[in-house]
Formats: C-alpha cells, structure tokens, sequence
C-alpha cells in the first residue's frame, strides 16, 4: 500500500502523462512541489524520482492507470484527495497553461471530488500558476468588464 506523500506523488505524475508524455518541466514542477510543501517532507529528490519511476511503470501496463488510481485512492481519505487533486491542477496549470479540461475530468472522477469542490481548486491553481503577462491581461480583462457593466435599478 502506498503512503500517502507516495499517493499524492503518483497523483502528480499521472497528472503530468495525462498527455501521454512527462515533460522535463513537469518532473521539474512535481519536484520543486515535493521538496517545499510540508506534507512532503519526509521525501528526498531519490525517493522522488523512484515513485515516480515505479508509478510511470505501473501506469504504461495494461489497466496500470486504474490500478494506480486505486491505490491512490486506497491511501487518500477525502481531504487528501483533494489535496491530490489540487497538486494535480498545479501540475497542469504550470505546464499547460490551457488547462485539458477532459484529463482533470477524468483525475476528478478518479480521485472522487465533489464537481463544485474540483472547480473551485482549479480556478484557485489557474489564478495561483498565472504567469505575469497572463495576470495584466486578466486585470484588464476584468476593469474592461467593470467599466461596461450598467448597474441595475434598486
């Protein structure tokens, strides 16, 4: 049974091959994640790069994908899922800036997160993972709309 740091890992990697490839960045991201948030820190870059190995393995069997999620799901109780979740959407946001909406479908479904709890944890990582030009432009975006909107008679 994996722990749970080794769950939210897999939840990261499977996140990161949901286009069928682990770019260098996204290994990159899901490092830089493990070695700074608390809940990772009993895990080196080693032990890193081993359950991502050992889960990309699992992952390219036929039905390693249930199976890996399975286990993740074995290992997380329903706030870890989120968490997993969460980590998930980091993963995608950072790397793929135009989110893939089906595969955070398919990693909502998996990890079993509520519909309205998945949106507000992706919104939270699109605005968290926003790079500084997308930031000004979502910020002119937003006055743009304010100074159209016509207020409603009380």
């Amino acid at each position: 049974m994996l722990s749970p740091e080794a769950a939210l890992i897999y939840a990261m990697v499977v996140a990161a091959g949901s286009d069928r490839e682990i770019a260098q960045d996204e290994i990159g991201i899901i490092g830089d994640l493990a070695e700074h948030l608390p809940i990772f820190c009993g895990i080196d870059r080693q032990d890193l790069r081993e359950l991502a190995m050992r889960c990309s393995e699992q992952v390219a069997r036929p039905g390693g994908i249930e199976q890996v999620y399975g286990q993740i799901r074995g290992a997380l109780p329903g706030r870890l899922r989120e968490a997993a979740y969460a980590l998930s959407c980091d993963v995608i946001a950072v790397c793929r800036p135009q989110q893939d909406k089906q595969a955070l479908e398919r990693i909502r479904a998996q990890l079993e997160v509520d519909p309205a709890t998945a949106r507000t944890i992706e919104r939270a990582a699109e605005v968290r993972c926003r790079r500084p030009d997308e930031a000004a432009a979502a910020q002119r975006q937003a006055s743009t709309s304010a100074e159209l909107s016509v207020p409603l008679p009380s």
